[in-house]
């Protein structure tokens, strides 16, 4: 996966596709706590969503944070 990573970064230098812009219009009552709870148990569950890549020199690695 490092090397598909380090491919896209040459290539697409802002990683902006990964990064759409969305906007989502509640009409309804929101608890807004709940909604941070469930992204918090997916960024919990699923390690990618942890994970950064950063580049020293021309070695890219990824560090994982560990999950709250």
């Amino acid at each position: 996966m490092a090397r598909w990573a380090f491919g896209y970064i040459i290539k697409r230098p802002t990683g902006s596709e990964f990064n759409p812009p969305v906007e989502l219009r509640v009409k309804a009552p929101f608890d807004i706590d709940v909604l941070r709870r469930a992204l918090q148990s997916l960024i919990d569950h699923h390690e990618m969503l942890r994970t950064t890549f950063h580049q020293d020199g021309e070695h890219l690695f990824g560090a994982f944070c560990q999950a709250k």
